[in-house]
């Protein structure tokens, strides 16, 4: 079932472009980058590599990376879009990598994605998880087939839904070789009036299939699959514990969203529970998750946008008992757990398999002062490491991060940043980076 390689990539890519090059109703665009960065101590600070799509590594010095993008619309039911870009980064392994590599197709009801594109920035980029616990933008995305709705679609007058499905493999070097990634959401929102919206969603990933060194292949059927859509307990293929619980690693989220529209900002309240097994479903690890809130000023102010959030880890349905002891992003079988290439695949401040119990405050704000762009936020972490090997002592940190960019309109962006990390075990990070982007 390996259905995803870079040369099938390659060949629809070439098969889209050949397309719009025949059609007149076309758009491209070339996008070239170059950042140097420093960091003391051999490392740059958190918030220079984290949730940075999975170009920069604590040891880069260097990052370039070129793009072409290229769109195709031609009415509203016959719209394309289609990306390659690649980067080069000193501090990674094998590095040169692609970043995104997709063809889309959308509509105004529908979008389906073919290849590896990467999440949207919500939230002015502030957030420590851009508003998904367990896919951020921390590492590279992933390789696959993902359908969705373009936007809400209307049941009644004020009740609309959201929904998603996507089937993802692993191509990267890990533990079980060729596992697969199951993705499901289902999501409502009721507009209450023109000031007021909730949006509830619920979100499914699980890891399945693949051939473990120690237990062999694991069930890959369509039956495995159905097994794993609908949470069910694994075959005499699959391994003791899949037998005895559900097929494969399974994680999920609960997220509650609430908004606020004034006069001079909107105001949005969200909540996200994570799970990975029947106790986190029936929140027996609360209050682990994130609560936050975001303000958007709509006036032409200095300051743009500020963000408060606070992340909790560390209950995991308790330290004792058969459903405690969670251990978020790893599993028994799927020992490289919810990662990517070597990168945790969401919340970065979980650190696998050393760190998953931690407690955040996240603080940032956004401005805009003529052509300059500010950003900066700030990290109060406590890492307690994991039930099964506690950090003793805890560590206490704060990762700040401050960001300034410059437009020279069409002669590209110029960006400025520095940061600074600190804490009472490890050593402290300052760091600072430059860099140019321009598109054509």
């Amino acid at each position: 079932m390996n259905l995803f390689n870079m040369k099938k990539y390659f060949y629809l890519l070439f098969l889209f472009i050949n397309g719009i090059v025949i059609a007149q109703e076309f758009d491209y665009s070339i996008f070239l980058k170059a950042q140097g960065i420093y960091g003391t101590n051999d490392e740059s600070p958190f918030w220079f590599y984290s949730n940075q799509n999975g170009q920069l590594d604590g040891e880069t010095n260097f990052l370039g990376l070129v793009s072409f993008e290229a769109s195709f619309k031609k009415s509203k039911n016959l719209n394309f879009e289609a990306a390659v870009n690649y980067f080069y980064s000193d501090g990674i392994e094998n590095e040169v990598k692609r970043n995104e590599f997709y063809i889309k197709y959308y509509n105004k009801y529908i979008q389906a994605i073919v290849g590896a594109k990467n999440p949207e920035v919500k939230l002015d980029g502030l957030s420590s998880s851009n508003q998904n616990f367990l896919y951020s933008g921390n590492a590279r995305s992933l390789p696959g087939i993902l359908i969705e709705a373009n936007e809400f679609f209307p049941i009644f007058k004020t009740l609309s839904v959201d929904w998603g499905i996507a089937h993802y493999e692993l191509n990267d070097d890990r533990f079980v070789d060729g596992t697969m990634v199951h993705y499901k959401r289902i999501g409502f929102n009721w507009k209450i009036n023109e000031k007021h919206s909730v949006y509830a969603r619920f979100q499914h990933f699980a890891q399945w299939g693949g051939t473990s060194p120690t237990q062999g292949k694991q069930p890959d059927s369509f039956n495995d699959f159905i097994k794993v859509f609908f949470g069910r307990g694994g075959g005499e293929e699959s391994g003791a514990g899949d037998q005895q619980n559900v097929l494969g690693n399974h994680l999920g989220s609960y997220f509650l969203e609430y908004k606020y529209e004034a006069g001079f900002a909107g105001f949005t309240f969200y909540w996200e529970h994570p799970f990975e097994d029947g106790s986190g479903t029936s929140f027996k690890n609360f209050p682990d998750g994130i609560w936050g809130l975001f303000i958007d000023l709509k006036k032409n102010n200095f300051f743009k946008s500020f963000l408060y959030e606070y992340v909790d880890t560390t209950n995991q349905s308790g330290g004792t008992g058969i459903s405690g002891k969670d251990n978020y992003f790893m599993n028994k079988l799927y020992r490289s757990g919810w990662t990517y290439d070597g990168r945790t695949l969401g919340l970065p401040f979980i650190s696998v398999p050393f760190n998953t119990r931690t407690r955040i405050h996240q603080i940032g704000f956004t401005s805009i002062f003529k052509k300059f762009n500010f950003t900066f936020k700030t990290s109060f972490v406590q890492n307690l490491g994991t039930y099964f090997v506690p950090y003793e002592p805890f560590e206490n940190a704060i990762y700040t991060y401050l960001k300034t960019d410059y437009s020279f309109d069409k002669f590209g962006n110029l960006s400025l940043q520095v940061g600074y990390d600190t804490s009472d075990v490890n050593k402290d990070h300052f760091g600072a980076g430059l860099a140019y982007s321009i598109g054509f």
